[in-house]
């Protein structure tokens, strides 16, 4: 069995991981797909709203 660690993982190492093993006989190939979770993070301040009762207060 082998095993490929990856240290450190960052957002870059988000996608799609190809491996490689070969030896005298043959190689193999294989992807995986690699999905780095981040926390969300908001990146524009909403603006203040007023809203009626009973209504959706919608921010932007």
């Amino acid at each position: 069995t082998s095993v490929l660690t990856i240290k450190q993982v960052t957002p870059k190492h988000d996608g799609k991981i190809t491996v490689k093993a070969e030896n005298p006989t043959g190689s193999v190939e294989e992807t995986v797909l690699c999905s780095v979770k981040t926390a969300p993070k908001i990146t524009k301040k909403p603006t203040d709203t007023e809203a009626l009762l009973h209504t959706d207060a919608v921010f932007i």
